[in-house]
């Protein structure tokens, strides 16, 4: 965890196959928690295919489009 401010820290959550939402709770003694709300984890974009599958590379005329 980073503090941000006094009232803020951030946490990067790991990557997980989990999907859905999920409860967060924070403690700052591993022995008290306290309910802080929920967290979203989904699943990310995938490049599922490629149009089309061949072809130049760059514009032909060599200007940004």
């Amino acid at each position: 965890m980073k503090r941000i401010s006094s009232n803020q820290e951030e946490c990067v959550a790991p990557k997980t196959d989990v999907t859905g939402t999920v409860r967060l709770e924070l403690g700052v003694n591993a022995q008290q928690w306290h309910d802080v709300g929920q967290l979203a984890f989904y699943d990310g974009p995938k490049v599922t295919a490629v149009s089309p599958t061949y072809g130049v590379t760059k514009n032909p005329k060599g200007t940004n489009l």
